[in-house]
């Protein structure tokens, strides 16, 4: 990993010509909460929450959550960030987003 790549996935952070979930260019998407993917992962995970409580023990349960908040990191950092544009309007979903996901388990 050198500066130039570190440079080129920077300026593709904020860039505009990327395209992806988060590249958005109004403020309109702002006035909901997340995205519709996150809502529909989120509306599973908490349905299935019970379950999957009562189905482990306490320390199955945080192995559980660390390994599904490891996957999500993945998924979000290194495949969405490196390979999108994220514009100013979607950081604002993107940070709604993750609180939204990180509260599921809490």
């Amino acid at each position: 990993f050198n500066q130039q790549s570190k440079t080129t996935t920077g300026n593709r952070l904020f860039a505009g010509s990327g395209g992806g979930p988060y590249d958005l260019r109004t403020g309109s998407i702002l006035d909901s909460t997340n995205s519709p993917a996150v809502k529909a992962l989120t509306f599973c995970l908490r349905s299935q929450f019970v379950h999957i409580q009562a189905a482990l023990t306490p320390q199955s349960l945080s192995k559980f959550w660390t390994a599904i908040s490891k996957r999500l990191f993945d998924i979000l950092v290194t495949r969405l960030l490196q390979n999108y544009t994220v514009s100013t309007v979607g950081a604002v979903v993107l940070s709604r987003d993750v609180e939204a996901l990180r509260s599921v388990s809490m």
